[in-house]
């Protein structure tokens, strides 16, 4: 940018009949209204530090600009250029740096919020295949248990429908084995005394 603005600014030096002063006088009225902005931000209560800086600095390099247009040294008006450069560079670096600093901050927390985000669906998937499991377990659980309490209640009414209907034998009424016979299960083989003593060797 300063480059081209210095090329300008030889050039309209070419235009300029010898002995004017015009690039002085621009340049000057541009320079205090730049300059009148950076003061006027600077003086305001929530003024921007970065427009003040901008401002100061335009000011400054359209006044080097229209000293560069007014001289006719060649020498000059180079160092005019590379004054004019380091400044607008040394205004904008840090403002790039600055940039790239916050660029950088909203990436990580880009990043940050994306991990969360998975983590947070992770958690909740595990979660529900967690109370799936559980439900199931549950629901296993109480089957398990409907169909003891059901096989128990057929039993019973087995064994009472075998008494009445005098499937047991007399006196068998008490009788476990004789009652699970009755009733269709398959009753534990007792032992006589003589198995028994048999068994013990």
């Amino acid at each position: 940018m300063t480059t081209a603005a210095t090329l300008l600014a030889w050039g309209w030096h070419q235009e300029l009949p010898d002995g004017s002063t015009q690039p002085l006088w621009i340049s000057g009225l541009l320079t205090a209204l730049a300059a009148a902005a950076g003061t006027v931000s600077a003086a305001k209560k929530h003024g921007d530090s970065d427009t003040t800086r901008l401002a100061f600095a335009a000011g400054g390099t359209l006044a080097l600009l229209g000293i560069a247009a007014w001289t006719p040294i060649w020498s000059l008006r180079a160092l005019l250029w590379l004054v004019g450069t380091a400044a607008v560079y040394a205004v904008c670096a840090p403002l790039w740096r600055g940039d790239r600093r916050l660029e950088r901050e909203q990436r990580h927390e880009r990043v940050m919020a994306e991990t969360d985000g998975r983590t947070q669906i992770a958690l909740a998937v595990v979660e529900g295949q967690t109370r799936v499991a559980e439900k199931v377990w549950e629901h296993r659980t109480e089957v398990a248990r409907v169909e003891g309490i059901t096989k128990s209640v057929e039993a019973l009414v087995a064994a009472n429908e075998a008494r009445e209907t005098r499937a047991v034998a007399p006196g068998d009424e008490l009788n476990v084995a004789a009652l699970l016979l009755a009733a269709g299960h398959q009753a534990p083989i007792e032992l006589t005394a003589a198995e028994r003593e048999e068994t013990g060797r």
